[in-house]
């Protein structure tokens, strides 16, 4: 996260973005239970989300570095949400869902190859 860290420009663009995106969901939220979010709450629940993203950017890449490897997998964010039953549970399905269509075959046209492969070998 040192780069990230380095980069104000990017930091402030990004910062802004949640801000914005905090405060359309805090208005969703105010019209369908009717409620109302001050600008204060809607800034701090934002820059909450903002340094919580950042811990949890920093402790996936100490997970994967544990692991001795350079990619965060979904085991390493399932390793982060351990203390949230619910959190976990939907992080597990959702990882689960995606494995299962990754597996899917992706085209017959690979099938078709294979079998003109297999003719060309008799």
């Amino acid at each position: 996260m040192g780069d990230f860290e380095n980069n104000s420009e990017l930091k402030d663009n990004l910062q802004t973005s949640l801000h914005y995106s905090v405060g359309k969901i805090c208005a969703q939220t105010a019209e369908a239970f009717n409620v109302k979010f001050s600008k204060q709450f809607i800034a701090t629940l934002s820059d909450l989300a903002f340094h919580q993203t950042g811990i949890f950017a920093e402790d996936l890449e100490l997970f994967a570095k544990h692991a001795k490897r350079t990619t965060v997998t979904v085991d390493d964010v399932k390793l982060l949400v351990r203390r949230s039953k619910s959190l976990h549970d939907h992080v597990s399905k959702t990882a689960a869902e995606i494995a299962s269509k990754s597996t899917k075959p992706k085209s017959k046209k690979k099938e078709i190859d294979g079998e003109s492969s297999k003719a060309a070998e008799t």
